[in-house]
C-alpha cells in the first residue's frame, strides 16, 4: 500500500481550505449582490408608489375620505358640516370604517392639515404592503433570496386593482394585506394559533366593512380548533386566552364604531342601499375579471387572478401531505385561505361582489404557505415570478408618463394664498377640489370662511340636489374649483353624464348670473364665479324641501 508524503497530505488540505475559502467568498459575492439587487428593486417600487400617490392633485372622493378627519383635527369634530345637515353630516361621521374615517389624522396631527401629509399615509401604506408581501415570499417559497422576493411582490402588488387603489388615493390600501396576517397558516411550537393573528382577523371589519365576513368565518374556525385544543399543553408565558382577549378587545372597539344608531339609520344602512342598486346595474358577474386597464394590458391582471382562484380550487381538493401526524385543526386552518378564496368567488357568480378582489388579492400571499415540497417551492415561485414580470412590463407601459415626470408637491400653503387672493376679506366661501381640505379651517386669512363644498360625494337616494344648490346660492359670495363642481353639486349626476345614463339632476351653473373668469392651478384649470344675488333665492330650482318630501329613488343608479 502506497504511503502518502506528509508533503503531499499538506498539500491536498491546503488545496481543500483555498477551494472552501473560494466557496464562501463566492457566497458571500452572491448574497450581496442579491441584497444590492433587491434593495434597487424595493427602492424603485417605493418610487413607482410615490410617483402614482403624488400624481394628482384633490379629487372629490377627498370630501368623503380626506376632510372628515380635517374635521376632527381643525374642528374637533369627525363630520363633514361643509355639507349641510343632511343625513346629519354635521353631526356624525359613519360611511365607511375607522381606517377610512380616521386614518389621514395621525399624518395630519404629525404634521399639519394638507395634501402632502394625507399622501403620505397613502405612500406609507404602499410601502408596508410592498416590505410585507416580501417577507411572505422570502418566509415560504424564495429561498431567502431577496431580489426574487421584492420581484415576485409585483405579482401581487402590481396587479391593476392595487394601483388603481393607489391613483385614487384611498387610505384602505394600508390594510389591504391584512387579511393575509390573519389567515397565515403560522403557528406556535405547540399547534396553537399566535395572539398576533387574533388581532389581525378582529381588525379586519375596521379596515373595511366588506372583510366582515372574513373576520367571522375566521372566529368561527379558530373557535373549533381552541375547542379542540382545550385540553392541549400551554406555552410558558403565553396564555391561551391572550389571542381570544386580544380578538375580543379589537372586536368590541369595531362594533362601539359601527353600533351607533343614528349614524347606522342617516348614513351607513342608506348609503350601502343605494350603492348596491348601483352596483347590481353596473356591475356583471365574475368581479375578478373587472380591471381597470385596456386591453391587452388587463389580460395581466385577469390571468394574475385566474391563477390565484384556480390554485385555490386546487389546494382545496387536494390530499394533504402527512395527514395524519397533523391536528385536524390545523389542516382546517391550513386549507380556510383557499376555502374563503373558493367560497366568495362562488358568491360572486351568484350574487355580484364588488369587493370580491379583496379577497382573491388579499388572500393570495397567504396560499404561499401551502407550497410544502422543494418542487412545490420552485413551481409556485417560477409562477410568482413570472407574472411579477408581467406586471411590471404593463406598469412601465401604461405608468410611463406618471413615473418618469415630476409630481407636484403642492400643498395647504399654495392653496390657502391662492384663495386669499381671488377672494374678497370677508367672503363666504364655497370650495370644489382641488381645494378640499383649505375648507377644513373654521376662518381663514382675512376674515374669509368656507360656507360649503361642491360635490355632495355619497350616493343617497333621497339627497335633494336643487335644495342643497339652493342653499349654496343664499349662503356663498364665491366659488373656487374645478368647472365640473360648478355645475353639478352631485357627483353621480356628473358620474352619470360620463357613463352616458341621464343625470337625475341635469348640469346648472351653481349661481345664476355670476361673472366668471378660469386661473391655474399646478397646471389645473380653476373657476372662480362670484354671486351677485347672495341671500336671495331664486326663480329655478324649488324652496327648501323638508326631508319628508325629499327626492325619492335614483333610477339608473
Amino acid at each position: 500500500m502506497a504511503i502518502l508524503d506528509p508533503a503531499d497530505d499538506l498539500s491536498l488540505k491546503t488545496d481543500s481550505a483555498a477551494r472552501t475559502t473560494s466557496f464562501l467568498a463566492d457566497a458571500k459575492s452572491i448574497r450581496f449582490l442579491d441584497s444590492t439587487l433587491g434593495l434597487i428593486l424595493f427602492a424603485w417600487f417605493g418610487f413607482t408608489g410615490f410617483q402614482i400617490a403624488f400624481s394628482k392633485l384633490a379629487w372629490q372622493d377627498w370630501i368623503a375620505y380626506a376632510l372628515p378627519s380635517a374635521n376632527l383635527v381643525a374642528r374637533g369634530a369627525l363630520t363633514t358640516p361643509q355639507l349641510g345637515s343632511f343625513a346629519h353630516f354635521d353631526r356624525i361621521w359613519l360611511f365607511h370604517g375607522p381606517l377610512m374615517g380616521l386614518g389621514p389624522a395621525p399624518f395630519y396631527y404629525a404634521f399639519h392639515i394638507g395634501r402632502v401629509p394625507y399622501l403620505s399615509g397613502i405612500v406609507v401604506g404602499y410601502l408596508v404592503n410592498l416590505l410585507l408581501i416580501t417577507w411572505f415570499l422570502r418566509r415560504t417559497i424564495s429561498g431567502h433570496s431577496w431580489a426574487a422576493s421584492v420581484l415576485g411582490s409585483q405579482a401581487f402588488l402590481g396587479h391593476r386593482h392595487l394601483m388603481s387603489a393607489v391613483y385614487i388615493q384611498r387610505y384602505d390600501i394600508l390594510g389591504l394585506f391584512a387579511i393575509s396576517l390573519a389567515f397565515a397558516p403560522v403557528f406556535t411550537a405547540s399547534g396553537r394559533i399566535p395572539a398576533w393573528r387574533w388581532l389581525f382577523a378582529a381588525l379586519l371589519p375596521s379596515i373595511h366593512p366588506a372583510l366582515g365576513p372574513a373576520s367571522l368565518i375566521w372566529l368561527v374556525a379558530a373557535s373549533i380548533d381552541l375547542r379542540r385544543r382545550r385540553t392541549g399543553p400551554s406555552e410558558p408565558g403565553r396564555p391561551a386566552w391572550a389571542g381570544p382577549a386580544l380578538y375580543l378587545l379589537a372586536g368590541l372597539a369595531c362594533l362601539a364604531w359601527y353600533i351607533r344608531p343614528e349614524g347606522l339609520k342617516e348614513q351607513f344602512f342608506p348609503y350601502l342601499r343605494c350603492m348596491a342598486h348601483r352596483n347590481l346595474v353596473a356591475v356583471g358577474p365574475l368581479t375578478m375579471f373587472r380591471v381597470q386597464a385596456g386591453f391587452p394590458y388587463n389580460l395581466v391582471s385577469m390571468s394574475v387572478s385566474l391563477t390565484i382562484a384556480l390554485t385555490a380550487v386546487y389546494l382545496c381538493v387536494r390530499p394533504s401531505r402527512n395527514a395524519e401526524s397533523r391536528p385536524v385543526g390545523v389542516q382546517m386552518l391550513k386549507r380556510l385561505p383557499a376555502a374563503v378564496i373558493v367560497l366568495f368567488v362562488l358568491f360572486d357568480m351568484v350574487r355580484r361582489f364588488q369587493y370580491l378582489d379583496y379577497y382573491v388579492l388579499g388572500l393570495a400571499p397567504a396560499l404561499l404557505f401551502l407550497a410544502d415540497t422543494p418542487v412545490r417551492r420552485r413551481v409556485a415561485l417560477a409562477m410568482v415570478l413570472v407574472l411579477a414580470a408581467a406586471n411590471v412590463v404593463v406598469s412601465l407601459r401604461i405608468d410611463r408618463q406618471t413615473l418618469f415626470h415630476a409630481q407636484s408637491l403642492a400643498d395647504q400653503d399654495q392653496e390657502i394664498a391662492l384663495i386669499v387672493e381671488l377672494t374678497r376679506p370677508g367672503d363666504r366661501i364655497v370650495l370644489g377640489p382641488p381645494f378640499v381640505l383649505s375648507a377644513a379651517p373654521p376662518v381663514l386669512p382675512g376674515d374669509r370662511r368656507v360656507v360649503a363644498v361642491s360635490p355632495q360625494v355619497w350616493c343617497l337616494e333621497d339627497f335633494d340636489v336643487p335644495s342643497y344648490r339652493e342653499e349654496l346660492r343664499r349662503s356663498g359670495d364665491v366659488y373656487l374649483g374645478e368647472r365640473t363642481w360648478y355645475d353639478y353639486a352631485d357627483s353621480f349626476d356628473a358620474t352619470d353624464e360620463v357613463m352616458g345614463r341621464t343625470p337625475k339632476n341635469p348640469r346648472m351653473p351653481l349661481f345664476e348670473g355670476a361673472t366668471t373668469r378660469e386661473v391655474s392651478f399646478e397646471g389645473r384649470p380653476i373657476v372662480v364665479a362670484r354671486n351677485p344675488v347672495r341671500g336671495r333665492p331664486t326663480t329655478t330650482t324649488p324652496p327648501l324641501l323638508p326631508r319628508s318630501h325629499a327626492a325619492g329613488h335614483r333610477t339608473g343608479q
